[in-house]
């Protein structure tokens, strides 16, 4: 049996298969050599507060980069930048033009997603619903976004988030997403709560506040029974030396009735 020989045409055909099979990279660093990308943040997260968020999952990212690669890329805003390819970050309007709109993700849903080369970290942002007791504490506010960027770090960056402040990446010859990445998660729970530690530390490992519930710690009683119902259920409140004082949620006040 005489075999065909093996042509140019050939040859082109089968790289062209190939390459069908398998997915191309999108390159964001390699080391020792300047990058292509830029870390690009919306204009607006929707408040202060997520603006302030999503300048720290920039600046997680590009510090996660350049301990993996040695590689420091730029940080701006959308407003500000022009041109490709991007590391989007948050609810941009290029990632509207994509074809996602992440108001109608669900709590704590996030993506990584990848396309025309670019390279989009977004999720549910919520503001808090309530007055802060800490103003700007993460424990009041959903960042869905966040989550996103610490979700690239981990699984394309090498790095893992195992304590408190400390952000741990191996060395790497090079940074790359699939060209056809496409990572949407909805967390199976959405709210774990305790003593939280940092803001990092927590959204890496899933330690999720429920800020459109309410988080009250463990000094819940001036929520599950209003100062209002002393006057017909004075029962319900502390009694100090025989007496059941006025109620008072200041810990320092004689009879307090938060604990």
């Amino acid at each position: 049996m005489r075999l065909s020989p093996i042509t140019p045409v050939t040859i082109f055909l089968l790289l062209c298969f190939s390459s069908f099979l398998s997915a191309g990279e999108l390159i964001v660093a390699v080391r020792g050599q300047p990058s292509a990308y830029t870390i690009v943040l919306a204009d607006d997260g929707g408040n202060a507060h997520l603006d302030h968020y999503l300048t720290l999952a920039g600046k997680t990212v590009q510090q996660v980069i350049r301990q993996a690669t040695g590689v420091d890329l730029p940080i701006v805003l959308e407003k500000d930048f022009s041109g490709e390819p991007a590391l989007y970050i948050g609810p941009t309007q290029a990632l509207k033009a994509a074809g996602i709109d992440v108001a109608s993700f669900q709590l704590w849903e996030h993506l990584v997603f990848a396309s025309d080369g670019n390279i989009y970290l977004a999720g549910n942002d919520r503001p808090a619903n309530r007055e802060l007791r800490v103003p700007g504490s993460h424990v009041y506010h959903v960042l869905g976004s966040l989550k996103a960027a610490l979700v690239f770090c981990e699984r394309f960056a090498n790095t893992i988030f195992p304590m408190v402040d400390v952000v741990a990446s191996l060395p790497a010859d090079k940074i790359a997403v699939p060209d056809d990445c496409h990572i949407r998660v909805i967390p199976a729970i959405r709210y774990c709560n305790g003593r939280n530690l940092s803001v990092i530390y927590d959204v890496a490992n899933n330690f999720f506040p429920a800020p459109w519930y309410g988080n009250y710690g463990g000094h819940s009683h001036d929520k599950a029974v209003p100062t209002s119902l002393y006057e017909s259920h004075p029962e319900y409140f502390a009694m100090f030396k025989g007496e059941r004082p006025a109620p008072t949620y200041r810990e320092d006040a004689p009879g307090s009735s938060m604990y």
